[in-house]
C-alpha cells in the first residue's frame, strides 16, 4: 500500500494517526487456488485508489478513517518509471504537511515527509 497522509495546517509534529487525510493506493496479491502462483494482472484493473478522512474518534491504539467519495486517477508512465496518484484533497494549502508512506505486510512501513518551508 502506498500512502501520502496530509496534515491541512501543516503540523510537522504529528503522527501518522494524525492526518487530516490519507490519499492511498493498494494492490493485495491473491491466489485462485491453493496450488496457483500468483498472477500477472493489468495494474488499471488491480491498483485501487482512495481518499480517507481521519475519523476524531480514532485512538492511539485504534487509527479510524472514512472514505470519501473523490475519483482517484491512476496515471502510469512506463516510460518514466511512475505511478502518480491525482485526486483532490478538502482545504490543502502550500502550507499543510505530506508524508509519503509505503507499507508492505512482509517488510513493514517506511515514510518520508515534506514539510512547508
Amino acid at each position: 500500500m502506498w500512502v501520502v497522509a496530509i496534515n491541512t495546517d501543516g503540523d510537522p509534529n504529528l503522527t501518522l494517526n494524525q492526518f487530516d487525510y490519507w490519499l492511498q493506493a493498494s494492490y493485495a496479491a491473491t491466489r485462485f487456488t491453493e496450488n496457483s502462483r500468483g498472477i500477472m494482472r493489468d495494474v488499471n484493473a488491480a491498483v485501487r485508489g482512495g481518499v480517507l478522512k481521519f475519523n476524531p474518534n480514532s485512538d492511539e491504539q485504534t487509527l479510524m478513517m472514512d472514505p470519501l467519495e473523490q475519483n482517484v486517477d491512476l496515471v502510469i508512465s512506463h516510460q518514466d518509471n511512475t505511478l502518480t496518484l491525482v485526486s483532490r484533497i478538502p482545504g490543502i494549502t502550500p502550507n499543510s504537511t505530506i508524508t509519503f508512506s509505503a507499507h508492505d505486510d512482509l517488510l513493514g512501513r517506511d515514510f518520508v515527509q515534506c514539510v512547508p518551508g
